[in-house]
C-alpha cells in the first residue's frame, strides 16, 4: 500500500495527531475520515492532549502555536517541510525547536517522503535514538511510462500530432502563465486555433471559474479535448487526474523543481506522460556538506546566487540537529537543481514507471 495509506492504518483510533505538513490542506475525504481540524480555524494556541483525539494539519508557520503532546505526529512530506522551515531565517530556530520537541515527545512519529534519504535517517535518528525505520517498497505505478521528450518543440509538435485524432483527450501541465509558445494561455489560444475544445486555469484565473469548473468536473469537461494549467495551480492536480489518462510537461528545471515533481507523483490515474525541460543556466554548483560547514563557521554568506541561500546561520546560534538539517536542506536544494531530471526519473523509477527515452524526431519547422 501506499505510505499515506500505511500510515493511517498504524495510527490507532483514539490517537490524538499533529499532522504538519507543507500542504495547506489534505483531501476533504482524509479530512472527513480522519476527522482532522485545519489550523486556520483554531484561534489561539493549537493544544494536544494524549488523553483528547485532537486531531490537527499545522504548517510550520503555526508550530509555534503547538503546546502539549499529541500521542502521534507525522511529518508529510519532510523535505518540503525543512524548505519552509529553513527558507525564512526569522523563523527557522523557533520552528525547528517545535518540530524536534514533537519529535522527540510523541508516542510515535511518522515521516513521510518519497526522497527520504540516508541524511533524513540520522537527522531523525539523532533527535530520537532508537528510531526504527521501515523501507516502503510499494509500486502504484508500474504499469505506467514517462517519455522524456528531447525538447519543448518535440514535446509541443507531439501534443499536437496527438490531438490531430478527434477521440483524443489530454491535459497539458506547464510552468508558465502566459509569455512565449509553452506558456498556458499561449497553447490556449493554439488549441482555439486549430478549432480544439480547450480549457485553461492558473493562479490569475477568476476564482468563480476555478470554483464551478472544479465543482464538477465531469460536466466542466465533458467537451473538452484539451485543459492546460500551470504548477501553481494545485487544485488542477486532482481535477485533471480524474478526466484524462495523457499528460504533456513543459518543464524548467530551476524554479518549478518540488511543484513539478509533487504534481507528478500525484497523478495516481495519468498512464502517459510526455516530459520535456528547458534548463535555464543556474549560478548554483553541487555542493557537498564540508562546503557547507566551513562557509557557516566562517560565517561566509556566497554559498549561491539567491538571496535565501545567502542566509546562512550563525554558528552560535545553532544546536547539533539544527546545524545536521540545515546542512543537509542547504545540500539537497542546491544539488536537486542542479540534477532536477535524474532525481526526478529516479524518484519515479521508485515508484514503478518505466522510463522511455525517446529519440530525435523529425517535425516540421
Amino acid at each position: 500500500m501506499g505510505k499515506s495509506i500505511a500510515a493511517w492504518k498504524s495510527i490507532a483510533d483514539d490517537s490524538s495527531l499533529c499532522y504538519i505538513s507543507y500542504r495547506r490542506f489534505l483531501s476533504s475525504k482524509t479530512a472527513a475520515d480522519q476527522q482532522i481540524q485545519l489550523y486556520n480555524e483554531i484561534t489561539g494556541d493549537i493544544h494536544f492532549d494524549e488523553k483528547l483525539r485532537t486531531r490537527v494539519v499545522v504548517q510550520v508557520d503555526s508550530l509555534t502555536r503547538v503546546t502539549g503532546t499529541p500521542s502521534t505526529v507525522i511529518a508529510d512530506e519532510l523535505h518540503g517541510i525543512y524548505r519552509q522551515i529553513f527558507s525564512n531565517p526569522s523563523r527557522s530556530k523557533s520552528a525547528w525547536e517545535k518540530f524536534d520537541g514533537l519529535i522527540t515527545t510523541a508516542k510515535h512519529f511518522i515521516a513521510l517522503d518519497a526522497d527520504a534519504n540516508d541524511d533524513d535517517k540520522k537527522i531523525l535518528s539523532m533527535i530520537r535514538p532508537g528510531i526504527k525505520f521501515i523501507i516502503n517498497d510499494y509500486k502504484p505505478n508500474n504499469e505506467k511510462r514517462f517519455y522524456l521528450e528531447n525538447s519543448h518543440e518535440e514535446n509541443y509538435q507531439l501534443l499536437w500530432k496527438y490531438l490531430d485524432d478527434p477521440t483524443k483527450r489530454c491535459g497539458v501541465f506547464c510552468h508558465y502563465k502566459r509569455h512565449g509558445k509553452f506558456s498556458v494561455e499561449e497553447i490556449a489560444k493554439e488549441a482555439q486555433r486549430r478549432n480544439i475544445s480547450e480549457k485553461h486555469y492558473h493562479a490569475d484565473t477568476d476564482y468563480a471559474v476555478k470554483h464551478e469548473d472544479f465543482s464538477d468536473p465531469v460536466a466542466a469537461f465533458a467537451d473538452t479535448r484539451i485543459v492546460i494549467f500551470n504548477h501553481t495551480l494545485e487544485a488542477g492536480v486532482s481535477i485533471i487526474d480524474k478526466q484524462f489518462d495523457i499528460l504533456f510537461v513543459l518543464s524548467f528545471e530551476v524554479g518549478s523543481v518540488e511543484a513539478t515533481k509533487q504534481a507528478i507523483h500525484r497523478f495516481r490515474n495519468i498512464s502517459e506522460i510526455h516530459y520535456s525541460v528547458v534548463r535555464k543556466i543556474s549560478s548554483g554548483l553541487p555542493v557537498t556538506r564540508e562546503d557547507i560547514i566551513t562557509r557557516i563557521i566562517n560565517n561566509e554568506r556566497n554559498l549561491t546566487a539567491t538571496e535565501r541561500d545567502n542566509r546562512l546561520p550563525n554558528i552560535s546560534d545553532i544546536n547539533i540537529s539544527f546545524g545536521q538539517a540545515y546542512i543537509s536542506y542547504i545540500v539537497e536544494e542546491n544539488n536537486s537543481r542542479c540534477f532536477f531530471t535524474p532525481r526526478l526519473i529516479e524518484s519515479l523509477r521508485r515508484t514503478g514507471y518505466s522510463i522511455v527515452t525517446v529519440p530525435l524526431m523529425d517535425y516540421p519547422t
